[in-house]
């Protein structure tokens, strides 16, 4: 998985966007993409902590402990959360 930062400049809220292997690469690894989400990121230094795959969803946490939970499907957000400070 691989990562980088955006931030809109109407929002100071940086979101990470996924650097996609090209189809050739995943193809070599046999390995197929199923989606591309965006995941809410706090600063440059926060990033995928762990993730985690459980039936039809998957957990992701990051650095901040935000955790995210995306339908395995369709990589829709289920939920997710934030701890305040």
């Amino acid at each position: 998985i691989a990562t980088t930062l955006a931030q809109s400049p109407s929002s100071p809220t940086l979101t990470s966007r996924a650097v996609e292997p090209s189809p050739r690469e995943l193809e070599r690894m046999g390995l197929e993409k199923d989606f591309a989400v965006s995941l809410p990121v706090k600063g440059r230094s926060d990033g995928i902590a762990t993730v985690q795959p459980d039936g039809d969803n998957v957990f992701v946490q990051l650095k901040s402990g935000i955790i995210v939970c995306l339908r395995l499907s369709t990589g829709e957000t289920v939920w997710s959360y934030e701890p305040q400070d």
